[in-house]
């Protein structure tokens, strides 16, 4: 079986990137990003470019019911991965008294929330013939309290340090 990477946030810069590399090796994907009329043009490109086999999937990530339906769908497909490389993300700043408790919720959502989500989700549909890999995307806001990002950097903190605990129980 050929390897399959799992891609959330594919649409932007650094998911595009990360699919062009993975579709460069040969490995078949999985795409989803909230913006649905980024993903054809992306999938088109990257079946031709690589010969590769790309699916994808629109998916609001802060959503549970958006997140179980792109899960339906993988399901549909058949997809057994070798890698999930969460990209998606959110980085608003500004003084936290004045921020949007909604926009606080949803960076959360998808930083903290979706982000582990994803990752349990995926599990059961990993290739048990070979290794599976998980790149979760953090930032160097990570490692540094940040005013004006101060639930940004701390999102990003929990992103590390889930990933080294992960990494350590898998």
């Amino acid at each position: 079986m050929k390897k399959c990477a799992l891609i959330t946030g594919a649409a932007g810069g650094l998911g595009k990137a990360f699919a062009a590399e993975c579709a460069s090796r040969g490995w078949d994907l999985f795409l989803t990003d909230l913006r649905s009329d980024l993903l054809p043009p992306l999938v088109a490109g990257l079946g031709r470019l690589y010969g590769v086999e790309v699916h994808s999937f629109p998916c609001d990530l802060t959503d549970h019911i958006s997140r179980e339906r792109l899960w339906e769908k993988i399901r549909g497909v058949g997809c057994q991965f070798h890698f999930l490389i969460n990209v998606a993300g959110n980085g608003d700043e500004g003084p936290f008294t004045d921020r949007n408790p909604e926009d606080l919720r949803t960076l959360l959502r998808l930083n903290v929330e979706a982000m582990v989500d994803m990752t349990r989700q995926v599990l059961p549909f990993r290739d048990p013939a070979n290794p599976f890999h998980i790149i979760n995307i953090s930032s160097l806001a990570g490692f540094f309290p940040m005013p004006l990002k101060a639930v940004y950097a701390a999102s990003k903190r929990f992103v590390i340090d889930f990933s080294l605990a992960l990494g350590e129980e898998l």
